[in-house]
């Protein structure tokens, strides 16, 4: 098991901020890396790991990225069109879509509390979400508020509320939302 160090990740940040991602695939040699950063390759190979790993929670890169080893090189590849495929029922979406109207019209932007005592219907609605698609919301200061995402498919979902009409797919971000006429 590799040592963790912040002075290691610290450095690995830094680097990856001065050069990625500007293109699709990055190759870089990791001899040559490994000189530059003073670290293993092996050190190397597990912070990009934990980097990808902590991207994909991030929705900031949403899955798009990957990292092969070939012949002594590291190929980093990114992705902006990678599209995530998420099944939505139509209750979820219609319970995300009030919950936005709340946010944005009642609330004003300010988020939900939803201590554990509130027997309040959106709060539920809410607890219910946040569970089975965390990616939609954040936690700040006990009140939970949409996630970016959250929020764009909340207004395009309103959009379609408008019409009257429920569309069998919408993309949001990187993400393509099915919704489905059953209960999921």
């Amino acid at each position: 098991m590799l040592e963790f160090s912040f002075e290691n990740w610290n450095k690995f940040i830094d680097f990856i901020r001065e050069n990625l991602p500007n293109t699709e695939v990055k190759s870089f040699n990791l001899n040559a890396l490994s000189e530059k950063l003073g670290l293993t390759k092996n050190e190397l190979i597990f912070l990009f790991t934990i980097f990808i790993y902590a991207c994909d929670y991030s929705n900031k890169y949403l899955n798009a990225m990957n990292i092969e080893i070939l012949n002594n090189s590291i190929y980093f590849t990114y992705s902006e069109n990678y599209i995530k495929k998420i099944s939505l029922s139509i209750r979820d979406y219609e319970d995300l879509s009030d919950i936005i109207y709340l946010f944005k019209n009642i609330q004003k932007g300010k988020g939900f509390e939803i201590n554990s005592n509130s027997n309040i219907p959106v709060i539920a609605k809410i607890r219910g979400l946040y569970k089975q698609y965390p990616f939609m919301f954040k936690k700040l200061n006990g009140y939970i508020f949409p996630s970016e995402i959250g929020y764009k498919l909340g207004i395009a979902a309103l959009s379609f509320k408008r019409i009257n009409q429920i569309p069998k797919t919408l993309d949001v971000l990187n993400y393509r939302f099915e919704i489905k006429k059953k209960r999921l």
